[in-house]
């Protein structure tokens, strides 16, 4: 495996996104060990940078894990007939991050939803984490433009 896309490295930078160890540990395994090779290591580079970001602005400001769009599991078509509908990735997409593009409520907030959060594991928690990440870091520096 590439240095670039180690699952270690991607759990450290959800330390502040997911609390439970193994839930983090769990979603860093989908984004760094599955899907290609392009993927994983696109993603972790991405993911770095963001969290150097955050850092230099001061870090992720606080938000309520709960309070976000779930991240539902998506299987093959195959394997769908099996799948549990209520099965989610312990993971969120902040309403927040949502309603800075879209009206909250909105056709164009839900089909926004929908995009982030489809797909394969590798796909729709990279995106719903970098979403995250951005998310906080905006509300970082709305923070320090206020003060």
């Amino acid at each position: 495996m590439s240095a670039l896309a180690r699952p270690g490295d991607v759990a450290d930078l959800l330390a502040p996104f997911i609390r439970d160890d193994e839930d983090r540990e769990f979603v860093a395994r989908c984004i760094g060990t599955e899907g290609p090779a392009h993927h994983r290591i696109a993603s972790l580079a991405l993911l770095r940078l963001l969290s150097e970001a955050l850092r230099a602005a001061g870090g992720p400001v606080p938000a309520a894990p709960e309070d976000g769009v779930p991240v539902p599991f998506r299987l093959p078509p195959h394997l769908d007939r099996e799948a549990d509908e209520e099965a989610h990735y312990p993971i969120r997409l902040p309403h927040r991050a949502l309603a800075r593009l879209a009206p909250e409520g909105s056709r164009d907030a839900d089909l926004l939803a929908d995009a982030l959060t489809d797909g394969p594991a590798h796909h729709a928690l990279a995106n719903v984490v970098m979403a995250t990440m951005l998310d906080a870091l905006v509300e970082r520096l709305k923070q320090k433009d206020r003060e």
